[in-house]
């Protein structure tokens, strides 16, 4: 039996629709490249959403070049 695994990741909230749908609309120009190298360092693949979760908290980010703002949980599959 294979077992699925999530890895829980926060991100920017206006991230979300393009992570869980491919939905580009709410990004601002040449923020597309930054959620893909984001995901990318974290070897996560935004095809591979799971949920979005509705926990959003202004944060301090935990990853390189991105800025503080609303993050929520991401759920993506690992295996």
């Amino acid at each position: 039996m294979n077992k699925t695994e999530f890895t829980e990741v926060r991100l920017p909230i206006y991230w979300a629709s393009y992570i869980a749908n491919g939905d580009e609309s709410g990004l601002e120009d040449g923020e597309k490249d930054l959620v893909d190298s984001t995901l990318k360092l974290l070897e996560l693949d935004k095809s591979y959403c799971a949920d979005v979760l509705d926990d959003v908290h202004f944060e301090l980010p935990f990853y390189s070049d991105l800025l503080a703002g609303d993050y929520c949980t991401c759920l993506l599959y690992t295996s």
